[in-house]
């Protein structure tokens, strides 16, 4: 079963670019095993960490062959994080590539809930059904506030369109 990662984060980052690459692909890049790198992708253990170096050389791998790259978002997200900076208009940029990393997140954990070699083959389980309306709640979590973001940025926004508004 696939766990549960936040959207735009280093751990979805990682992952998907596990899931992504070939094993030659990222020992080729990294010099490290994609092990290590499942290790660092699981939020739950804090003693596995990517180096941004890795994180670079990933990302350049990812470009390279011909797959997104989703390390630059989560860089921002870690930095923006670790600076307080948690509100204020939100980028439009940042919301569609947050929308569409969790729209490919739940993807994945639908397909892997499908998988004939999976817990239940074909059906599903309750857990993988928990999980795939986890991610979606994360997707209008995060729509939520988009929407409430704009809204906020219209109500303070009035910008006369002719000159007879403007004076």
């Amino acid at each position: 079963m696939t766990k549960k990662r936040r959207p735009v984060t280093e751990h979805s980052a990682i992952a998907l670019a596990v899931a992504q690459l070939s094993d030659l692909d990222i020992t080729e890049a990294t010099g490290k095993s994609v092990s290590f790198y499942r290790q660092c992708s699981d939020p739950d253990i804090s003693t596995h960490n990517i180096s941004f170096v890795d994180g670079a050389r990933l990302a350049g791998k990812l470009i390279e062959t011909g797959h997104a790259e989703h390390f630059t978002e989560a860089f921002r997200n870690m930095s923006r994080r670790f600076s307080g900076d948690q509100g204020g208009i939100i980028d439009d940029v940042d919301v569609i590539v947050s929308t569409m990393t969790g729209c490919q997140v739940m993807a994945e954990a639908i397909r892997a809930s499908r998988c004939p070699h999976g817990p239940a083959g074909h059906d599903r389980t309750n857990s993988e059904i928990d999980e795939i309306i986890g991610h979606a709640a994360d997707l209008i979590a995060e729509l939520r506030k988009t929407i409430d973001s704009l809204e906020a940025e219209r109500d303070q926004t009035v910008i006369p369109i002719n000159k007879k508004e403007a004076s």
